[in-house]
């Protein structure tokens, strides 16, 4: 076995055995995202023994949903991880039967959180994935209508108030990851572009003052890689990020949202020199394991985040 192969197998062990003692369901840090690793290690590595585990881990998510909305640490992202399974064939059965109450949750006529602006963004990313599961039927087309309605009007709100909000760069780039392949197979021309229309300015401001590098990134990579359906007022003022220095949240931030686009977006040339760097230093892995014990586990970062991009870049060598 080599080195980094050791590495990464040593990561999953450690997973999965302190994977039950995680208390929080969500996907960004708590056991759904540790979830969506084991399933892809187990078919990567062949190893049946993860997939059990995943089961079970996944039962016990779905029996202790959390009460907030939010896709980084609520019910949106567990959905969509959801559909991400299904699609990938990890798990079978009903959808809407499985994501029944959740969806009731999120349609609820009075939900609130419609009016804040980062369920809107975590709603987008979930209906991206499950509008087409459920193939445009007119129930998700009916919401879908709705959903960018109530998008456009919150980016409406903005000259009704005191100051311009600035909204990140991943908050836009959830808006275009919906609306874009939407707008590509000719569903919602109309609305879609209204709600485009809102948000020129509100991009270059994004892009000017994020300071999440990978962020600026995607969604620089998002817009120039459009073919023809995004505005080129979008584009204006958009140039290439420069990397620093990067970090575990950096590539874990990258690879977390590389799994959200499919892998749409390419990696950045130098993660080619980083990415193995950490994969073969031991003492860097052992101090990023201590945390286990403080339950850092989060599926962008630290733990989980390793051994998911790990695994990425170990599949991305045995297909070359």
């Amino acid at each position: 076995m080599n080195k980094e192969i050791q590495n990464l197998s040593r990561l999953a062990h450690e997973l999965a055995k302190h994977a039950e003692t995680v208390n929080h369901p969500g996907l960004y840090d708590g056991k759904m995202g540790i979830v969506i690793f084991l399933y892809h290690y187990a078919r990567h590595f062949n190893d049946s023994s993860y997939t059990k585990l995943a089961d079970q881990l996944l039962d016990d998510v779905l029996t202790n949903l959390p009460q907030t909305p939010y896709f980084n640490n609520g019910f949106t992202g567990i959905a969509w991880s959801i559909c991400h399974l299904m699609d990938n064939q990890f798990i079978d059965g009903d959808i809407d039967e499985i994501l029944g109450d959740i969806d009731d949750a999120i349609w609820d006529p009075k939900n609130e959180y419609f009016r804040d602006f980062q369920f809107m963004f975590d709603v987008g990313i979930y209906m991206s994935r499950r509008i087409n599961i459920n193939k445009y039927n007119h129930t998700w087309y009916e919401r879908a209508t709705s959903y960018l309605r109530k998008l456009r009007e919150i980016f409406i709100l903005r000259y009704v108030s005191y100051a311009l909000p600035i909204y990140s760069c991943r908050g836009l780039y959830s808006v275009f990851q919906c609306c874009d392949p939407w707008l590509q197979n000719g569903h919602f021309i109309q609305e879609i572009q209204l709600v485009y229309n809102e948000l020129p300015l509100l991009t270059q401001m994004a892009y000017q003052t994020d300071q999440d590098i990978s962020g600026k990134y995607i969604l620089y990579q998002l817009l120039i890689n459009s073919e023809n359906s995004i505005d080129d007022r979008l584009k204006k003022g958009i140039h290439p990020p420069e990397w620093g220095e990067l970090n575990l949240c950096d590539i874990g931030s990258f690879y977390w949202s590389q799994l959200i686009f499919n892998h749409q977006i390419p990696v950045p040339s130098i993660f080619n020199q980083t990415i193995p760097s950490m994969m073969f230093n031991d003492t860097y892995i052992q101090e990023l394991l201590s945390f286990l014990k403080l339950h850092h586990i989060n599926m962008n970062q630290n733990i989980t985040g390793l051994a998911w991009f790990f695994l990425q870049w170990q599949m991305k060598l045995c297909n070359m």
